[in-house]
């Protein structure tokens, strides 16, 4: 994560999932307004991109901020202060277990019913990225600012009738995660600098590319949250991740 911004923010947040058409992802709610930070300069055109939809959407607070929300079946958490993070989630299995994973600066861990649980590498891999998942797609483009990511501006694209930046991300291995290697394409709207598109690939779960179209976009007690409709060509593989805005133009995914 990139040193912190100095400000504070706590907010409580709820999701519901809402099923339109293609597979779609609820977004949480927050219930009070970010704190102004500072911002970083932008060196590059992909920079001063990113950095003002960040600044538009009011995601700069979260680098020091205690945030909690509900998403489908889980509990989550986030807190971020002093360049340091804690993400967590619990929730109930199956079994009526009580279960709780914590992601940090350090590594990632479970406990069941309050004991340290063991797991195997790929259940550990799993639960470590349907974690990190959540927390990052809530909060886009904040993430896309972190010392790891890597931007390139690629100009203009048209999509639904209205101009497009287009900017490609992705991660290096010191810093960026353990799925370093997944490439992302953003679309921001060149007038309200709105991330509307966002497409990208990965590896994790014998990989795939995916496409997301952002709807419900509000803006609560300052910051912007969005729901997203999410596309996937069959069978997977059948575009790449350049072609998946295109594909969906044409109503192919």
């Amino acid at each position: 994560m990139p040193p912190p911004f100095r400000n504070s923010l706590t907010l409580a947040l709820v999701a519901a999932l809402v099923l339109v058409a293609s597979c779609t992802e609820a977004t949480p709610t927050p219930s009070v307004k970010i704190a102004a930070g500072e911002r970083p300069t932008p060196i590059t055109k992909a920079d001063s991109v990113v950095f003002a939809a960040i600044d538009s959407a009011g995601l700069w607070g979260l680098d020091t901020s205690t945030v909690t929300f509900a998403f489908r079946e889980g509990q989550y958490g986030l807190d971020m202060h002093d360049g340091m993070y804690v993400y967590t989630r619990s929730f109930v299995d199956t079994s009526g277990s009580d279960i709780l994973d914590v992601l940090t600066n350090d590594g990632f861990r479970r406990t069941t019913n309050g004991r340290a649980t063991s797991l195997k590498p790929k259940q550990d891999s799993s639960a470590r990225e349907a974690l990190n998942s959540v927390i990052y797609f809530a909060f886009l483009p904040r993430w896309l600012a972190d010392e790891a990511a890597d931007r390139a501006y690629e100009g203009l694209d048209t999509l639904r009738g209205r101009a497009y930046h287009r900017v490609r991300v992705g991660f290096r291995q010191n810093g960026g995660g353990v799925d370093y290697g997944d490439q992302f394409l953003y679309w921001f709207d060149v007038d309200d600098l709105s991330l509307d598109f966002l497409a990208y690939s990965y590896a994790t779960n014998d990989g795939g590319v995916r496409f997301r179209e952002a709807f419900n976009t509000r803006i609560v007690s300052g910051i912007t949250v969005q729901d997203y409709r999410n596309y996937a060509a069959e069978p997977e593989g059948t575009f790449t991740l350049d072609e998946m805005a295109k594909a969906w133009s044409k109503g192919k995914l």
